[in-house]
Parts: C-alpha cells; sequence; structure tokens
C-alpha cells in the first residue's frame, strides 16, 4: 500500500523532542560535534519527499516505510561516516539517537533491504547503469606529455539565480582498484588469448583514466561540478568515463543542467514527458539550439587578461574546494559501490548536505530548550 504520511515537519520535530527527553534527558552528554548534526536535521524539512515519491509505491501490499524518514537517515548515514548500509541499518538498530534522528522508533527500525528498496524507487529506472553491460575494449588512456591547466539554498539567498556565477572543474573518483570484465567468447577455449571480441564489465560507466595531480592511472570516474562562485555551493554534478577529458565533463554539465528537461522520464527504457501539460510534443521534449557566432573564450566580458578578468577567473577555485569537501569531508569515495545509481545517489546526498551546512541557524539552540523545558 501506499506509504502512511507521518504529517508535517513539525510533527517530526515533535517525535524528536518527546524522545531526546526519553533517552537523552541531559544534552550535555552528547558531543557539541552531534548536536551540531542533530540541530540540522531539525531543521530540514523533508517533507516533499512523501509527496513526491508517493506515486512510486503500489497500492497494495504492507505499509512501506515513510519516503523522508528514509532519505533522512541516507542522510545521517553520510553525515555520521558510516559508508556502508549494512553498517548504519545494525548501528540503527543499536544507537536509538539514530534512529530518532531518521524518525523511527527505537527498536522499530528499517533493514538492509528496505535502504536499497527505497533507492531504486528514487532512482527510477529499470537500468542501473547509463551503459550497456557488453561492449568492445576500450584503449587504454595515454599518459599526456604535458600537465594540464588548472533549492533551499536559492530562497535563503545563498544563491542568487539571476546573477549566478558558475565555477566548473573535474575531479577523479576511483571506484576500484582495478577493472572487472570477463569474456564472454570462445576465443580462449580456441587458443586465442589477445582476442579484441566484446567484453562483460561489471562498472559498465566506469574506465581507466590519468590523474594528473597524484601522476598515476585509476580505475573510476571523472567527476565533472558546477559551483556557484560566490557561495562555494554545487549546482549540477555529472559522472563521466575516466578517460574523458574536463572539457566533455563541462559540456554534458552545463547544457544539461540549462536545457533538459526536469521531467523526463527513462523508466522501462521509454523516454517520455511526465509533465502535466508538456510544452513540446518531441520525445526529448523542448529542445533549444544554440548558434555561437563567435568564440565566448576570446570575446568575453570583461575582457580576456583584464584586471577585472583575472578577478572573475580566480573564483573558479571554488569548484576545488567544493570537489574537496565531497571527497574528503564526506568520503564521497569510500562508497563501495558497482552501480552508477548508487554512486550518483550517494552524491546527490552529499551535495544536500552541503547545501545543509551552509545554513544560518539560531545562535541559541531551540532544541536544547525544550528539552530541558519539560512540562
Amino acid at each position: 500500500m501506499l506509504p502512511v504520511n507521518c504529517g508535517s515537519h513539525a510533527d517530526y520535530q515533535n517525535f524528536v523532542v518527546t524522545n531526546l527527553r526519553k533517552y537523552y534527558p541531559n544534552p550535555n552528554a552528547l558531543a557539541r560535534s552531534t548536536w551540531d548534526i542533530i540541530e540540522r536535521f531539525w531543521n530540514l524539512d523533508l517533507s516533499f519527499t512523501d509527496t513526491f515519491m508517493a506515486d512510486k509505491y503500489s497500492k497494495f501490499g504492507p505499509a512501506p516505510r515513510t519516503p523522508s524518514s528514509m532519505q533522512r537517515s541516507y542522510l545521517l548515514s553520510i553525515d555520521f561516516k558510516v559508508t556502508s548500509i549494512t553498517e548504519w541499518a545494525a548501528q540503527l538498530k543499536i544507537n536509538p539517537l539514530y534512529a530518532i534522528l531518521s524518525g523511527f522508533e527505537p527498536g522499530n527500525t528499517p533493514g538492509v533491504g528496505t535502504f536499497y528498496d527505497f533507492i531504486n524507487r528514487l532512482w527510477n529506472s529499470d537500468d542501473d547503469h547509463m551503459s550497456p553491460h557488453i561492449h568492445p575494449l576500450k584503449t587504454k588512456v595515454k599518459k599526456p606529455k604535458t600537465k594540464g591547466t588548472k533549492a533551499d539554498s536559492v530562497s535563503t539567498g545563498l544563491i542568487h539565480p539571476d546573477s549566478l556565477a558558475l565555477a566548473g572543474d573535474g575531479t577523479p573518483v576511483v571506484t576500484s582498484h582495478r577493472e572487472r570484465k570477463k569474456r564472454i567468447c570462445k576465443c580462449k577455449e580456441n587458443g586465442i588469448t589477445d582476442c579484441k571480441c566484446d567484453r562483460y564489465f561489471s562498472q559498465p560507466d566506469c574506465d581507466i583514466g590519468w590523474d594528473s595531480s597524484r601522476d598515476c592511472y585509476y580505475h573510476g570516474y571523472d567527476l565533472y561540478m558546477l559551483v556557484d562562485s560566490q557561495s562555494d555551493l554545487p549546482v549540477f554534478p555529472h559522472f563521466c568515463c575516466a578517460s574523458k577529458h574536463d572539457s566533455h565533463g563541462f559540456l554534458h554539465a552545463f547544457f544539461r543542467m540549462k536545457f533538459k528537461c526536469p521531467k523526463i522520464s527513462h523508466k522501462n527504457g521509454c523516454i517520455s514527458c511526465t509533465c502535466e501539460t508538456p510544452c513540446s510534443d518531441a520525445k526529448y521534449g523542448r529542445t533549444v539550439h544554440l548558434v555561437m557566432k563567435d568564440t565566448p573564450r576570446l570575446f568575453n566580458n570583461p575582457p580576456r587578461s583584464s584586471k577585472e578578468w583575472k578577478l572573475e577567473y580566480n573564483a573558479r577555485t571554488s569548484a576545488e574546494r567544493s570537489n574537496k569537501r565531497d571527497k574528503l569531508d564526506f568520503k564521497l569515495e569510500d562508497g563501495r559501490h558497482r552501480s552508477t545509481k548508487m554512486w550518483y545517489c550517494r552524491l546527490y546526498h552529499i551535495l544536500m548536505l552541503q547545501h545543509l551546512d551552509a545554513w544560518d541557524l539560531p545562535f541559541e539552540s531551540t532544541l536544547r530548550k525544550l528539552i530541558l523545558n519539560v512540562a
């Protein structure tokens, strides 16, 4: 059956206050770093998730877990640096604090399969990857001879969409130490050991690339991130295979962000528009074609190499700072996943936490007062 809506965000806040009074009556018993996470999640309203995902569930069968609680719990696992869903499901049963902040009653928490089932519904596609498993062998990328050159946040004023200044940069994301593939032909049985036949790849969207900062090869993705240069907050990410140059990542990220309808569905392998009143009869929705008569890299405003241009150009480092937060602070590469579905879900929830960290919270904790003020 459809998930039971637990109510408004105020109901979740009341649930947290009631249970924190019961299990943690002394707020000082928890570390300050833990209280920072508690405060942020207590103010995080995820009630829209329940409405957005209502049609992803069947009307029949047992009542599922509330989507907002599942998403909040997954966000908490990343914020508490628990990189395994299996380990997090075990921690929910042991630690009442994790269950309470997620919105679950202590002792009644979801299992590992429930989390993966939620992520499957969130992904909204029958395929876990963007590319087919079977494809030809790729030529190994060559080492370069020279080094290359280098939503609520809108309503709160952290990002200004009317004067958005974007910075972009790519960064390697290591998913495994080797390329996982196997033969599907019988050439080896016939004495041919170096055939060029297609292989079955367990991670078809990943391949081998060159990490210029560490001077080594790696297997995984090239993550290209578009960032608001004023606030250092991420705007749009895109995973490319590791062998792709950053210029390809920029084109994919920029044009997908700006010109692709967000309500295009790929469910069951069919591309269709899910808008109530479609703006176009085209298969991919409305398409915008750009004609560039000049080269903006040469003829730009402010003029290239001017003082104003150098100030704008220095803002590109905001993308590097954002990538650092993804990989070091939130441990993006510790995910241990094999599907693009899981990597994208982990990445987007990390970006949500980056925005959540940037919100201004009251200097005096309202939640602490409510816990201490026992009626």
